[in-house]
């Protein structure tokens, strides 16, 4: 079984969003919506800011960018996996095997 690239980078996309969500919900926030104040990081959700390490205010934020940056290719590679998709193989019209051919009911 060969796996396509397109379905690699849907997986991968989505189970970094997935991780994102869980650090957002352990940390409280994401560092977009955060600050950094004096020398202490911030993360911020809903108007809240809750008090960070600066690493993990910094690793929240690379995160939440590369998740930014790789969605529009995401986005294009299931568009053209959509595209590509063949016809079901047992059928010569491309409708799935399973379903009536309703054409001769006319």
């Amino acid at each position: 079984m060969i796996v396509r690239l397109t379905d690699v980078f849907k997986w991968a996309w989505l189970i970094g969003a997935m991780a994102f969500g869980l650090r957002v919900a352990y940390w409280g926030g994401t560092a977009s919506w955060g600050k950094v104040d004096g020398g202490q990081y911030y993360v911020g959700q809903h108007g809240k800011l809750r008090p960070i390490p600066a690493p993990v205010y910094y690793s929240l934020l690379v995160h939440e960018r590369v998740l930014d940056i790789t969605l529009v290719p995401v986005v294009a590679a299931l568009i053209v996996s959509a595209r590509r998709r063949k016809p079901h193989a047992n059928s010569a019209s491309g409708r799935s095997a399973d379903l009536p051919d309703t054409s001769r009911w006319l």
